[in-house]
């Protein structure tokens, strides 16, 4: 049964992420759940003193919220395994690092993987062999397209 059959049936879809030898299963958020979180970061950020208040700031406290929801068990349960007091313990480059997972978890149980346009997928051959190290900034969607795009593109061996 694929991740989209789970999603139907109401099955979670969950996606492990290791840290240091720390390894926690995340799952995809909600749209309540996102919402609830969107209101959430307002809220605290608006607790903020006004120098405070930037993108840094916006980012530390979302990335923070969305990873202890997105490590309970099911939408609306208190049971995190990842609390706000651990994430807050990271170094900034630990939390990015994690963030930066569950976008790639998020993206691989996308069941939405179309096509990019042609125009797109030029973009990024000539992004990728203009700065090579751009490849870790892609999404599991463009690098998905990206390898198509080669494979369909590079001679075959006759």
């Amino acid at each position: 049964m694929d991740v989209l059959d789970l999603m139907r049936l109401g099955c979670d879809a969950r996606f492990p992420v290791k840290l240091r030898g720390f390894e926690v299963s995340l799952r995809p958020l909600t749209i309540a759940e996102t919402v609830q979180l969107a209101g959430e970061v307002g809220e605290e950020l608006a607790k903020k003193p006004n120098i405070a208040r930037n993108a840094i700031t916006e980012h530390v406290i979302f990335s923070i919220k969305t990873l202890t929801m997105a490590s309970t068990s099911a939408p609306g349960k208190g049971d995190q395994k990842l609390t706000e007091y651990v994430l807050q313990s990271l170094t900034p480059d630990e939390l990015h690092f994690l963030f930066k997972e569950y976008c790639i978890g998020n993206d691989r149980l996308n069941p939405s993987l179309e096509k990019l346009s042609m125009d797109n997928l030029n973009e990024l051959v000539a992004l990728v062999k203009k700065n090579h190290s751009a490849l870790i900034e892609l999404s599991f969607l463009e690098l998905v397209n990206l390898s198509r795009h080669l494979l369909e593109c590079s001679p075959t061996d006759k």
